[in-house]
């Protein structure tokens, strides 16, 4: 049974091990703001930005396992659930905070897609049914290569959070717990997040915390979930079709704002 390449493999590790450390950097920035009495605007927008990565963190985790599929004969698209992004807050990082909220949905929805159309490449492949296996490689060396964009401007875009996730206040006694109060996790719900993902998100934060208790952590957290994204990109991009083929022209990476090119948006889903 063919494998994703083995430098793909620990890339996806590094970024799933990266981002949830991230996302706990995320969360303990969240409870040092209520912890204090001294909220900061950008609380929301910290725990979106939290429970986004978790949910890319689950999904680079996936592209590890990756067994063959039998519904190789149905096309693949790629799908998020939608993003509510106008509940954001309006406040001086907002701006900051939403693009890098879309470009991470938008890396997780096209590495997925790359995925799946590699396990459905595979059972198809298994199956002997090699046309239905030549248009499931398409899709995923496209996908794979619109999923290396995404994942450059998402790096991009969390490095420009980074000092907001890092972002503490000052501090009242001992560590406060770290855990989303009723109200946030509601907020999140309406926002778009899944429960599931939210649940996962405070599991990982629970369990990394201390290591990002200080702000120069917090920092160092996001600016090294962004670095291995980039290697996941730059893995994901020579990800060609395999011996003996061209893979496909390089694209121009795009813009910075998401919202200045025609890549739909995580509302357009």
């Amino acid at each position: 049974m063919a494998r994703v390449p083995p430098p793909i493999r620990e890339f996806a590790e590094t970024v799933k091990d990266a981002l949830r450390t991230g996302a706990a950097a995320a969360a303990v920035a969240v409870a040092s703001s209520a912890a204090s009495g001294m909220r900061s605007s950008a609380e929301k927008g910290i725990a979106l930005l939290g429970a986004l990565m978790t949910a890319l963190a689950l999904t680079a985790e996936a592209l590890a396992n990756d067994p063959p599929r039998r519904d190789f004969e149905v096309r693949v698209r790629p799908g998020a659930r939608p993003l509510r992004l106008q509940l954001l807050p309006d406040d001086p990082v907002a701006g900051d905070v939403r693009e890098c909220a879309t470009w991470l949905a938008r890396s997780d929805a096209l590495v997925g897609a790359a995925l799946r159309a590699f396990e459905r490449e595979c059972g198809a492949a298994d199956a002997g049914e090699e046309a239905a296996a030549d248009r499931r490689r398409a899709e995923r060396i496209r996908y794979a290569r619109e999923a290396a964009k995404a994942l450059r401007l998402t790096a991009a875009a969390l490095e420009r959070v980074a000092d907001v996730v890092a972002w503490s206040a000052p501090r009242r006694g001992q560590e406060p717990a770290v855990g989303l109060s009723e109200s946030l996790l509601a907020w999140l719900y309406r926002v778009g997040v899944r429960l599931g993902t939210t649940e996962r998100f405070l599991e990982v934060a629970s369990a990394r915390a201390a290591a990002v208790a200080d702000a120069g952590a917090r920092r160092d957290a996001v600016r090294n979930g962004a670095a291995s994204l980039r290697a996941l990109a730059e893995a994901l991009e020579r990800w060609d079709a395999g011996p003996g083929t061209t893979p496909p022209p390089r694209g121009p990476v795009g813009p910075r704002n998401p919202h200045q090119q025609r890549l739909p948006l995580v509302e357009d889903w």
